[in-house]
Order: C-alpha cells, then sequence, then structure tokens
C-alpha cells in the first residue's frame, strides 16, 4: 500500500506543478483517449452486413422486407430498394428460411397464376388473371434477351363496344432496362415491337411503345414502322 501512495503522491505533485493550460492540454488528451476506446468498443459490438438479395424488383423486396419484420430480424435496404442486407452471420440461414416460404419471387406472374383454378372466379377476375399472365410471360421472354437485365410490359385492352365506330385498338407499353455497356438497335426494338403485337390480340405494331428506364422513347415513329424500313433506312431518313 505504502508504494501505491507513493505513486499516487508523485502524480498529484506533478499535476500541482502543471500550469493551467498544461492541464488543459493533458485533460484533452485523457478525454480523447477515452472517447477513442468508448467508440471502438461500440464499433467491435455493431454487427457487419452482409448481402441476403440483390436485383430484387420492388415488390420482392417489399415482400422479403415484411418477412423478416416479422422473424423481428435486422435488415437495412441499399441501392434504391434493390438490395437487402443482415448481419453476416444470419445470411445463409436467412436465405433458407426465405426460400422455402416463398418470400422470394421474380416479381412477375406468367400462366402459372392458372395453376389454382379457384372455384367461382368472375369473369372480370379471370380476364385480369388472363391480362397479368400474359403481362408477365412477354416480360420474361423480353428479359431473357442477352443485352435485357429487366422489362416490365403494361398491356391495354379497350372497352367492348358494339358500335364499330366507337371500338379502338390495344395499346401496350414496355419498359427496358438494359445491362451495363448493352443498347438495343432498332431492328432489336422493331422485334421486341412486333413480338408484344402479334402475342396480344388486336394490337397493331404501331399501337406499342418501348422506352428504356429514364423514360427515353426507344420505338420507332408509327409511319416509319408502317413503311417497313430497315434500321439503316431509318437513321438515313432523320438524318
Amino acid at each position: 500500500m505504502a508504494g501505491i501512495d507513493d505513486i499516487l503522491g508523485r502524480i498529484q505533485n506533478a499535476w500541482t506543478g502543471f500550469s493551467f493550460s498544461q492541464k488543459v492540454v493533458i485533460g484533452g488528451i485523457v478525454v480523447a483517449v477515452v472517447a477513442s476506446i468508448v467508440v471502438f468498443s461500440l464499433w467491435l459490438r455493431k454487427p457487419s452486413y452482409a448481402v441476403l438479395f440483390s436485383d430484387l424488383d420492388i415488390s420482392s423486396a417489399g415482400e422479403v422486407s415484411q418477412e423478416l419484420e416479422k422473424m423481428g430480424e435486422k435488415y437495412k435496404v441499399t441501392r434504391g430498394g434493390t438490395t437487402i442486407l443482415v448481419p453476416s452471420e444470419r445470411v445463409a440461414e436467412l436465405r433458407i428460411n426465405l426460400a422455402s416460404s416463398g418470400a422470394i419471387t421474380s416479381g412477375t406472374v406468367g400462366y402459372e397464376i392458372f395453376d389454382h383454378n379457384d372455384i367461382g372466379v368472375t369473369d372480370f377476375v379471370q380476364k385480369l388473371n388472363l391480362k397479368r399472365a400474359l403481362e408477365g410471360e412477354l416480360s420474361r421472354t423480353i428479359s431473357s434477351l442477352t443485352s435485357v437485365e429487366k422489362a416490365r410490359v403494361h398491356i391495354v385492352f379497350p372497352k367492348e363496344s358494339i358500335f364499330k365506330e366507337n371500338s379502338r385498338d390495344a395499346t401496350a407499353s414496355i419498359v427496358v432496362m438494359m445491362k451495363r455497356g448493352y443498347t438495343l438497335s432498332q431492328s432489336q426494338i422493331r422485334g421486341i415491337t412486333n413480338l408484344v403485337a402479334y402475342s396480344v390480340q388486336d394490337l397493331k405494331p404501331e399501337n406499342v411503345t418501348v422506352v428504356d428506364r429514364n423514360g427515353n422513347l426507344l420505338s420507332s415513329p408509327a409511319q416509319d414502322d408502317a413503311l417497313g424500313l430497315s434500321s439503316t433506312q431509318l437513321d438515313i431518313k432523320r438524318k
């Protein structure tokens, strides 16, 4: 005890001998060291996050987030809602649990919507399901192209009318999201347009619009398509 008392006495004498400015500097150093230790300790206790799923569409991301909340799991959403992060040690188990629960989907529905034939479905719901299935199948087909990352197809069927002069044609809009470094030629765009047009009853190619993710119009004007000009001829004509 005498040794400890001697050390404390020396520290006290040394502290008394310091000027006010020296005491301020020493006090600041001590506070900085303590704060650094606290921050470092908190950082060590903070869980490291890893990617659970990436490149999700908004629908799938929402389903995964809801499922994680039900499980009481911590998660983060990044990259505009397309990527979900969870604590790294939970990645493998959560992937299995979410896959088995059916929370992960492609974001589009195809003809598998008719796999479950519910009794009592109204004609309106049946037509709506057919429209969703057709849009989903066309979206999947376009998304399978080498240069396309994702695609969405929206079809509008006109209301049926007994008067021919009041009848209207079907229309469709296609949103294509390209892979990095890829573009679509006019020939490919016309191919996508015809694919959708000839897959939908009463849909003409000139009533199909193709845009990119930024809303830029990619499809050719209707009059050029009607003339059946090649992509080279279209470029020359525009010049």
